[in-house]
């Protein structure tokens, strides 16, 4: 017989290739749906701003850049698209061209905030964000957090702080937070019955954690005018 160290593992690798297969299943039915409604050959875009500094933090950065890209969105990320001796004056055109900025809230984005850094990408990235922020609904509604870590004071600049947010704190609620972001940026409904349904899935797959010592966490999404409303509940 396993160890129970042993069979927590096991437990945690197959619940955790339920909730891929869930999610991979969901995705194919957005893309599937984007092609029905005729713009599947439109894909967005996505700037993603996060703070340097966490090796860890960095990668998870790009593990969720390389799902965008699998979810047919154009996403735009530093390390990718402005290496050394590349043109800022370009890197930066290519932010304000994104459909949505994806901002990944830490406590070290919060210091990225305060912090006058001399560095002319981060201060036209932060300058443009801000913008887009104090601009009508359907501009700021394209500015979307992602709280990865600490509380939304902790980890975010005042102007987004008044902003709903994706809560991708949690590892085991990762999909479902990634399916509630994809809806978003594709601007899929959230009251199609199909995205409820995958929904659900997806959040079964996560709240079946709960039995090895997690809590579920759930969010409730409604769309108005093709904008994503988040609110929390524990």
């Amino acid at each position: 017989m396993p160890t129970p160290q042993h069979a927590a593992a096991v437990l945690e690798a197959e619940e955790t290739a339920d909730r891929r297969t869930s999610y991979e299943v969901a995705l194919a039915w957005v893309k599937a749906f984007r092609r029905d409604r005729g713009n599947a050959d439109k894909k967005p875009s996505c700037f993603i701003s996060y703070a340097w500094g966490d090796p860890g933090h960095e990668r998870w950065v790009e593990r969720l850049a390389d799902r965008l890209q699998n979810a047919d969105v154009l996403v735009t990320l530093d390390k990718w698209h402005n290496p050394p001796g590349a043109a800022v004056s370009r890197f930066i055109e290519r932010i304000a061209a994104s459909d949505f900025v994806c901002s990944v809230g830490t406590p070290l984005y919060l210091r990225k905030d305060k912090t006058q850094n001399p560095d002319p990408v981060v201060q036209a990235e932060l300058r443009l964000i801000k913008s887009k922020l104090m601009k009508r609904d359907g501009v700021h509604d394209t500015v979307i957090p992602l709280l990865r870590e600490g509380t939304l004071r902790e980890a975010f600049p005042p102007l987004l702080q008044d902003s709903v947010f994706i809560d991708f704190r949690l590892e085991t609620d990762f999909f479902v937070r990634l399916f509630d972001l994809m809806l978003t940026i594709h601007r899929v409904p959230f009251d199609n019955e199909m995205s409820r349904q995958h929904r659900d899935e997806l959040v079964g797959a996560s709240g079946r954690k709960s039995r090895t010592g997690f809590a579920k966490h759930q969010v409730h999404v409604s769309l108005a005018d093709g904008s994503a409303r988040y609110s929390r509940r524990h």
